[in-house]
C-alpha cells in the first residue's frame, strides 16, 4: 500500500527539528528529495538519507558531506528528529516502520517542501501536466539574468547548474508544484502558474473532473495577495480558475483575450520566435533557443511571472534566449553513424505529440522513437491516445512498460502497443536490443529520440553515448 501526503503544520515540524537539528530522507536520490536535503544541509542541520542504488545525485550529496546509505535498513534512521519520505515507498519500508515505532515524526516530501518554502518572500509555483520542469528552468534563467538570485527547486537539472537545485537568496523561491497525490495542496505560493490541465495519473485521479477539482483547490492555497498565472487557451485551466477574482489572475496565450499574447510567431527548423504583447501594447521580440512550439506557452508563463515581479523585458528576453533547455527535455546527446540522438522525458500523449511534431521539423530524414511507457495504468487509460501520437514517428521501438509502483499489468505490454501503432513499430525486450536495432537500421540523416520518464535513458549507455543520470 502506498503512503499518502502528510499535512503537519509548521509548528509541529519546527518542534521536531529543533529537538535534534537533524533530518533523514528516505529516497534521497530522487530529484526533489535531493534538493530538500541540500537546503537542510545549508541550514546547518545534520542530514542523512538512503536510496536503493548509487547515482550521480547520491554521489554529489555524499561529496558535500551528507550521509548517504544504500538499502533501507531500520537502524539508519536512529537519532534523527524527522524522517522525510517519498511517496514511492510503501508501508513496509523498514526505515519508515522503524521511525514510526520509535516515535520519529514522519513527513511527506510535499509537506516538508511546503514547510521550507515559508522562509522565502516570493514563492512561485509551476503546476500543470506538462512543461513544469522546463518553465521552472526558464524562470531560473530569467531571474538569474536579472540578478535576482533565485532559489530554485526543479524536477530536472537546471541549464545553469549541474543539479536540480539552485541555492539563492530569500527573496524568490521558484519550485515545481506537482499534482500527483495532491502534493501541491501542501504548498504556499504567492504566484501560482498553471500551464495546462488534463487527465493523467489515472492511478489516483478517477477522471478529468477529479483533476480539475484538485487544481481548483490548489488555487485556494494562494497567498492572500497572491496571483494566478493562467493559460488562457486551455479550457480546463480557465475552468478551474473561474471562481478566482479578476484581480488575482493574469492570463497568457495565443488567442485574443489573453492578457499577454504571442503574436507574429515565426518558426525556423523547429525553433520559434514571437512578439510579446501585453494588453495590446508591444513589449518586444522573444527568440527561443529550445525547439518546439509548446515552449512558446512556457515562455509566456515565464514572461507573466517575471513581469509581476518587476523584471525588465530586456532581462526576460535575454534570459529566454540564453535558456538552452532542461535536462532530458529534447536533450541532444550526439550523432551516431550520422543519426542525431536526443532524449526526452515525454510520457503523456500530449507531450509525445509535441516532441514528435518538433522532431519532424528538425530533420529531413526519418524520426525514430525509442519509447518506454510509464505505468500500466496510464498506458491502459490513455491507450488510444498513445497509439495516435506515437504513430507520428516514422519508426518506433517499444520497450517493456516501466511499472514504477504498480503490479497490475491491466493487460498492457510492449507487444500490444507496438501492434496497434500505424507506423513501423517493433517491440524490444531490453535497452541493449533497442540500441542494437537502432544502430543497425537507422540511416544517416535520421533523428532518434530516446523517450520516457522511467529508466529508458539506459539506451543511451547501450549506444555508447552515456546518460544524463
Amino acid at each position: 500500500m502506498a503512503l499518502l501526503n502528510t499535512n503537519y503544520i509548521s509548528e509541529v515540524i519546527d518542534s521536531a527539528l529543533n529537538a535534534t537539528q537533524s533530518v533523514y530522507f528516505i529516497g534521497i536520490g530522487g530529484v526533489s528529495m535531493s534538493c530538500l536535503a541540500e537546503i537542510c544541509f545549508e541550514k546547518g542541520l545534520r542530514v542523512g538519507g538512503s536510496d536503493r542504488t548509487p547515482s550521480a545525485i547520491t554521489d554529489s550529496l555524499a561529496k558535500k558531506g551528507i550521509s548517504v546509505f544504500y538499502g533501507h535498513k531500520a537502524e539508519q534512521v536512529e537519532g534523527y528528529g524527522i524522517v522525510v519520505y517519498t511517496l514511492a515507498i510503501d508501508l513496509q519500508n523498514e526505515e519508515y516502520k522503524k521511525a514510526q515505532s520509535d516515535g520519529i515524526l514522519c513527513v511527506s516530501r510535499a509537506n516538508f517542501l511546503g514547510f521550507l518554502m515559508r522562509d522565502y518572500k516570493n514563492r512561485i509555483g509551476i503546476s500543470g501536466m506538462h512543461g513544469k520542469s522546463t518553465t521552472t528552468s526558464m524562470l531560473a534563467s530569467v531571474f538569474s539574468a536579472a540578478k535576482a538570485n533565485p532559489t530554485v527547486v526543479s524536477g530536472a537539472a537546471l541549464s545553469q547548474s549541474e543539479g536540480c537545485y539552485r541555492a539563492g537568496g530569500r527573496e524568490f523561491f521558484i519550485y515545481e508544484a506537482c499534482e500527483y497525490m495532491d502534493s501541491f495542496l501542501c504548498f504556499h505560493p504567492t504566484v501560482s502558474i498553471i500551464l495546462n490541465v488534463e487527465l493523467d495519473h489515472t492511478d489516483y485521479f478517477a477522471d478529468i473532473d477529479a483533476v480539475c477539482s484538485s487544481f481548483e483547490k490548489s488555487l485556494g492555497r494562494l497567498d492572500e495577495n497572491g496571483v494566478a498565472v493562467l493559460n488562457f487557451d486551455d479550457e480546463n485551466v480557465m475552468r478551474v480558475a473561474q471562481k478566482l477574482p479578476l484581480n488575482k489572475k493574469i492570463t497568457f496565450g495565443l488567442k485574443e483575450g489573453a492578457d499577454i499574447r504571442a503574436v507574429d510567431i515565426e518558426e525556423n527548423h523547429g525553433f520559434y520566435s514571437f512578439s510579446a504583447v501585453k494588453d495590446g501594447a508591444l513589449l518586444g521580440r522573444i527568440e527561443l533557443s529550445t525547439p518546439g512550439k509548446h515552449h512558446v506557452y512556457n515562455a509566456l508563463a515565464t514572461l507573466c511571472a517575471a513581469t509581476l515581479h518587476g523584471i525588465a523585458f530586456e532581462a526576460i528576453a535575454n534570459g529566454l534566449a540564453d535558456f538552452k533547455g532542461a535536462r532530458r527535455r529534447m536533450e541532444y546527446h550526439g550523432t551516431l553513424n550520422g543519426v542525431d540522438i536526443y532524449e526526452d522525458y515525454a510520457h503523456h500523449p500530449t507531450e509525445i505529440s509535441a516532441t514528435l511534431t518538433t522532431a519532424k521539423k528538425m530533420t529531413q530524414g526519418d524520426v525514430w522513437c525509442v519509447f518506454q511507457s510509464h505505468t500500466y495504468s496510464r498506458t491502459s487509460e490513455l491507450f488510444d491516445d498513445f497509439v495516435l501520437t506515437l504513430s507520428k514517428a516514422d519508426r518506433a521501438l517499444i520497450l517493456p512498460i516501466y511499472a514504477a509502483r504498480e503490479t497490475d499489468t491491466r493487460g498492457m505490454s510492449e507487444e500490444k502497443l507496438a501492434k496497434a501503432l500505424s507506423c513501423h513499430a517493433t517491440p524490444v525486450k531490453s535497452f541493449q536490443e533497442a540500441a542494437d536495432f537502432l544502430r543497425n537500421n537507422a540511416k544517416e540523416g535520421d533523428l532518434a529520440i530516446i523517450m520516457g520518464a522511467g529508466d529508458v535513458f539506459h539506451v543511451l549507455g547501450a549506444l555508447g553515448l552515456g546518460s544524463c543520470l
